[in-house]
């Protein structure tokens, strides 16, 4: 069984940038938006494929060598949203069912793998309200009609938000938030096993979340 991580957080705010940590050697990039990887040493990362549709990624998935260890699914909800627009001719509710299954039956794949792989889900986050006053994030999907029904943080143990502060200069601080946390009103739905990671804040270096992983389980 694979270990599969969900990274949330909104645009910029230091997602795709984790990845820098990890051995271009043994990381693998599915690239969903097919946009480039957003640091400098990105040249180096040779595995990269762009896929968009969730029966290529699960079949991508199945595929991936023993040489990789650590596989990213950058960008993974815009899979949801591509078929969305795909299928907008078509009425009724059982789109929503359909394309919620889909994302289902890609994280199932993940979590099938070989143990000695991480894959890592990275997710776009919405803001949650509760009688228009916003109350927390989550992660965004295609709309309310397919989150009465379905949500990807239900079925992993480590999922991280991101956060972004900013140091006496002005300058971002990246951080991943490790576990629930409420600032200043809003609740932050983060989750790992208790003690694999000694604070809620860790910088968002993906390396140091697969060490922190290694480490726990072995």
């Amino acid at each position: 069984m694979a270990k599969v991580i969900i990274i949330a957080g909104g645009t910029g705010t230091g997602k795709t940038r984790s990845i820098k940590g990890l051995d271009p050697e043994t990381t693998a990039v599915i690239n969903v938006l097919n946009k480039p990887l957003s640091f400098r040493e990105a040249k180096e990362y040779k595995n990269v494929f762009h896929k968009d549709k969730w029966d290529a990624i699960v079949k991508l998935i199945r595929g991936v060598p023993d040489k990789i260890t650590n596989l990213i699914l950058d960008d993974i909800g815009y899979v949801m949203t591509g078929e969305l627009f795909e299928r907008a001719s078509e009425t009724g509710f059982n789109k929503f069912t359909e394309i919620g299954k889909h994302m289902q039956q890609i994280l199932y794949e993940a979590i099938n793998m070989r143990p000695d792989l991480n894959i890592f889900f990275m997710f776009h986050t919405d803001d949650e309200y509760s009688d228009k006053v916003k109350v927390g994030k989550k992660l965004k999907t295609i709309g309310q009609l397919l989150e009465d029904k379905y949500d990807p943080l239900g079925v992993v143990t480590i999922s991280l938000f991101t956060e972004v502060s900013w140091d006496k200069e002005g300058s971002p601080v990246y951080n991943f938030i490790t576990n629930r946390v409420n600032i200043n009103g809003i609740v932050i739905p983060a989750k790992s096993p208790e003690g694999m990671f000694e604070t809620i804040r860790i910088p968002n270096d993906l390396s140091i979340v697969v060490n922190a992983i290694s480490e726990y389980y072995k």
